[in-house]
């Protein structure tokens, strides 16, 4: 995900912003270079693959039946899947819970987490 700092010349503040969506994600002091990013809520409302954007994320699926694809390449990728039955595909030689079969959520909340294994996930929900 590239970022932007917008300086802020009344504080000691840099506003982080998202290159991509120009959405505000966060602060950034000055005088320490600490960050603090917002939580993000991004709305899913049909079938895709995960992206590096969706990294940190809650996803809301907001219809139910969707499928989010986890392909190679991401590295320590994890979000968070809220509301409806969503599947989790893997392609590309990715693994889920250790395996390539499809993992459906039917909690309202899941999450999927990074191993340190590469291309490999762990999915709860």
């Amino acid at each position: 995900m590239g970022f932007n700092y917008v300086n802020n010349t009344d504080a000691n503040v840099d506003v982080i912003v998202d290159s991509v969506t120009q959405a505000v994600v966060g602060l950034r002091n000055r005088k320490t270079g600490d960050e603090t990013y917002f939580p993000r809520v991004i709305e899913v409302t049909e079938s895709r693959a995960l992206n590096k954007y969706d990294n940190g994320a809650t996803l809301d699926c907001t219809t139910s039946g969707l499928t989010l694809t986890a392909p190679a390449g991401l590295v320590n990728f994890g979000c968070a899947i809220i509301n409806n039955t969503t599947t989790i595909a893997f392609s590309g030689g990715v693994t889920g819970n250790g395996a390539t079969t499809n993992i459906e959520l039917t909690a309202a909340v899941g999450a999927i987490v990074p191993t340190s294994t590469a291309n490999a996930y762990k999915v709860v929900g």
